[in-house]
């Protein structure tokens, strides 16, 4: 999903550009909901980890019994528990960088994996170790629906924080301007428009996730992500057209002062 998916950071830091002299209230920092980010796409990275972890056991036990020379794939299987532990470890220490050479690196045992296991996996016997294949997947079944059910979960979770961090941003922004004595009621009215849709997004997500579980979110080609991305491009529009009023009632905030001063100026130096 990664990007799982994905969700909603950039109107998080959209609006963080907003003048922030007085803190009303204390929101998430962006840093922390990239680092949940980073975790949420390593639940559905080691969910999709397990399912590659399980073929290879079905792949290799199958090599086995028609006799094959099994070292190298036991070894490259080895290799691909270790990058994953990794991984996690990366995810939790917010280690983007470190996450995504990791990512490659499971990429290239994979294909090495494949590539071996066509050597020793005559062509005529490879419909049969698909079907172990599907055999140990099922056998796991409830293993990695539960694996999936915590990465949706916690999916869904982060999505709901970076929108009330978005939300915490756009109405402390508001305070300032209702503390300078601006009329904000338009802002208020549209800021509701957007949370109301907030739980429309988070089901739109989930359905996305669903869809996308067992592919790189990136890669995925489901109308369930169309429909997820498409809303919360709009949703990204919203808080966009919120920013740009707030800069403009600011922006006319600062002329009334510049002009109140320049008013008192000039009285006072006619007294």
């Amino acid at each position: 999903m990664k990007k799982l998916v994905l969700l909603v950071a950039v109107f998080v830091i959209a609006l963080l550009v907003v003048p922030a002299a007085i803190a009303i209230t204390q929101c998430t920092p962006v840093q922390q909901l990239n680092q949940e980010r980073l975790q949420v796409k390593s639940d559905f990275s080691n969910y999709r980890a397990e399912r590659h972890m399980f073929g290879m056991d079905a792949i290799i036990d199958y090599a086995k019994e028609q006799g094959k020379d099994t070292a190298e794939l036991a070894q490259l299987r080895t290799q691909f528990e270790a990058k994953n532990s990794e991984l996690q470890e990366a995810a939790t220490a917010g280690n983007q960088n470190q996450y995504n050479e990791l990512i490659q690196e499971m990429k290239q045992i994979t294909t090495q994996f494949r590539e071996e296991a066509g050597n020793q996996v005559a062509l005529g016997d490879r419909d049969q170790a698909r079907d172990k294949v599907q055999q140990k997947l099922q056998e796991q079944e409830t293993h990695l629906n539960g694996l999936l059910s915590t990465a949706y979960k916690n999916g869904q979770s982060h999505m709901r924080a970076r929108f009330d961090a978005a939300t915490c941003v756009a109405e402390n922004a508001m305070e300032r301007l209702r503390n300078k004595g601006a009329d904000v009621d338009d802002l208020e009215s549209d800021l509701d428009e957007i949370k109301a849709k907030k739980a429309g997004l988070g089901e739109k997500m989930e359905a996305a996730a669903i869809a996308c579980a067992d592919t790189p979110y990136g890669l995925c080609k489901a109308a369930e992500k169309a429909e997820y991305e498409a809303a919360k491009e709009e949703m990204l529009n919203e808080f966009a057209q919120f920013r740009n009023q707030y800069k403009e009632k600011v922006q006319a905030q600062l002329k009334t002062g510049t002009s109140d001063t320049s008013q008192g100026q000039g009285q006072g130096g006619n007294q």
